[in-house]
Order: C-alpha cells, then structure tokens, then sequence
C-alpha cells in the first residue's frame, strides 16, 4: 500500500501537493464564498428586522459591492419566481441599506449615484434645479473631483466587454457629462459677469 494512504480506511493521508496557482485560485474562491455567506446573512438580518434602516446603520462596512450584488441576485430571484411578497422585502431591505451607504459617501459620489439612478434627462434636469448652489459647489469641490470620477467611470465602462446595458450606461455617462460641464461653464459666465458690475 502506498504510504500516501492510511492503512485504515485507505484514504489519503495528505492531499495532493498544489501548485501556487491553484492554492490563489482556492483562495479567491474561499474569500468570495465567504463574502456571499456574510453578505447573505446581513441581508437576511435586514428581511428580519423591524428597523432595517437602523441594522444597515450599524453594518456600514458590510454595505459594500458584494453585499449589493448577492441582494440584486436574490431581487431578480425572487421576481423570476413570481413571488411578490419577498421580492417587495426584498427591495424595501436594499433600499433601506442603499440608502445609509449612499449618506456615508462623499457628496461627489453622491451627486454621482443620484444622477446615474436618474433614468431620464427631466428627471436629471430636476435634480439640478433642485441641487441649486449646493450641487455646483459639489461639481467644483477637491479640483473637480466629480468630473475626474466621472471620466474614469465612463472610461471603465467604454472597456467592458459588450453587454446588455452598456451602450445605455455610456450614453447616461456621456450626457452627464455635457450637462455638468453646461452648468459649470454657465456658472464661471455668471461669476464673471457679476465680477464685472
């Protein structure tokens, strides 16, 4: 008998030698299939709780991307299976966490989301007028971080391979773009303007 087996059951008595590559593959798989079960569980901690918004408050940090695709994932679940009344939780649940992730960022991101969310020019439209001075403010805070941000993300997304949603992600991209720089431009003429009386 080879000394790889115990005598006993005949089972290995080590596993078989891996490479490097393997043991980061096993890693990586590990760690997603760990962060779906956390993100699973707080997600479930949010359907159960009279107070999701609060149970978000406390979980910040597990409010990340992974959490918010394992929510998606069981949204999309739930509404295939037809059934209503989990994916309402469901998406009471997401919103509720969405909304105390979105307070915690950097206004620029969150000008940023709320644009992006916004499905139509109108709607967009809307929120500049309502963002008033403030969103101004915001599109020229930290060097125009805002519009550096926005440039990496349309540029990321223009990398993407070909998927559904693409073309309509850039083209919302792209007109917020134009549209911003629009405000920005029309705001440095009235400045200039009001300096010269």
């Amino acid at each position: 008998m080879s000394s790889r087996y115990s005598r006993q059951n005949c089972v290995p008595s080590s596993p078989p030698p891996q490479d490097a590559k393997t043991d980061a593959q096993f890693s990586r798989l590990d760690g997603a299939r760990i962060s779906q079960q956390r993100s699973t569980a707080l997600l479930a901690r949010l359907l159960e709780s009279s107070d999701p918004t609060g149970v978000a408050r406390q979980s910040l940090e597990g409010l990340n991307e992974d959490f918010f695709m394992t929510g998606s994932a069981y949204l999309t679940l739930a509404r295939k299976d037809g059934n209503a009344d989990v994916a309402d939780r469901l998406e009471r649940a997401l919103t509720a966490a969405w909304k105390v992730k979105q307070s915690s960022l950097r206004p620029e991101l969150q000008l940023l989301n709320d644009l992006i969310r916004a499905e139509t020019e109108a709607e967009r439209k809307q929120l500049y007028i309502s963002g008033g001075s403030d969103l101004l403010s915001t599109l020229s805070m930290n060097d125009r971080w805002f519009a550096s941000a926005l440039g990496r993300m349309a540029a990321d997304v223009e990398r993407q391979p070909p998927n559904q949603g693409k073309a309509q992600l850039l083209g919302r991209l792209r007109a917020i773009q134009k549209e911003t720089e629009a405000l920005e431009k029309q705001q440095k003429h009235q400045t200039a303007r009001q300096q010269q009386q």
